[in-house]
């Protein structure tokens, strides 16, 4: 039998409640950005959960809610408590405007990559003008990564 699936409305009522939201993502993503509270265990690293408090319930959840499915039984076998799939991860949660706490690095990040893709299309813009027009597909390429990550993001 698998783990049920649960709404992040419905996901944040059981929080309000005590339940214990985990993680399965990589340290990393988790870094970056992850829901209030939130304890991290990996998948690939996830044996018997320590989880601590009263809450009855173990909400776990990854990115888009794919690795939570891939892994839902071993999710199951890892807490005797009540347990539940964030149906969607957590960009489910954000897309229901849920809280979310990201950490200052990982915007600076972004705003890094943004920076460097701007600046590929400016220089191929210019390199088009002055030197040859093949370097217009500079530009159309790190246009096209930025618009893919615009497109992501929502």
């Amino acid at each position: 039998m698998s783990l049920k699936t649960i709404s992040a409305t419905k996901a944040k009522k059981l929080i309000g409640r005590g339940a214990v939201v985990v993680d399965i993502r990589q340290p990393a993503e988790f870094a970056r950005e992850r829901i209030p509270g939130a304890i991290n265990e990996p998948a690939g690293k996830l044996g018997r959960l320590a989880v601590e408090g009263d809450g009855k319930v173990v909400i776990f959840h990854c990115k888009s809610g794919m690795r939570t499915r891939v892994n839902a039984e071993r999710l199951k076998s890892a807490t005797d408590r009540e347990a539940y799939i964030l149906e969607g991860g957590i960009d489910a949660w954000k897309a229901a405007s849920l809280p979310v706490e990201q950490s200052a690095g990982a915007a600076d990040a972004q705003d890094q990559a943004q920076l460097a893709a701007i600046s590929i299309v400016f220089i191929g813009v210019a390199l088009g003008m002055s030197v040859h027009p093949t370097f217009y597909t500079l530009a159309a390429l790190a246009a096209a990564w930025l618009l893919y990550g615009l497109v992501r993001k929502r």
